[in-house]
């Protein structure tokens, strides 16, 4: 599908869909018909450095382009656990997905 026909069925931009995907902590909830997935997952740091190759990290069969928020991979590394924000665009787009790691400040049970 091109990005007219996307554009015509869910009335947002490929270009507007790939800054959400990739700028926005939170998405709002008007926004999310616009994805096909996207959840919230906690991992501890080291389990996410040996899942991480090449810049990516695959979860639930779907390949995620990894973004840090507001963290480095530094950061990242000396934290007991990161917070994993994976996010796919639907289909139409033909976009990749991204996944934002950010270091969480406090974890509740």
């Amino acid at each position: 599908m091109s990005a007219v026909e996307a554009l015509r069925k869910y009335g947002v931009s490929p270009t507007v869909v790939r800054y959400v995907l990739q700028n926005q902590a939170h998405i709002a909830v008007e926004q999310q018909d616009l994805l096909v997935r996207y959840y919230l997952k906690y991992w501890e740091a080291e389990y996410f450095f040996n899942n991480l190759h090449n810049g990516t990290i695959t979860d639930e069969g779907t390949v995620y382009q990894v973004i840090y928020k507001h963290c480095t991979p530094t950061k990242v590394r000396c934290a007991d656990q990161v917070a994993l924000s994976f996010r796919a665009a639907q289909p139409e787009y033909e976009l990749e997905s991204y996944v934002i790691i950010t270091v969480p400040r406090n974890i509740t049970p």
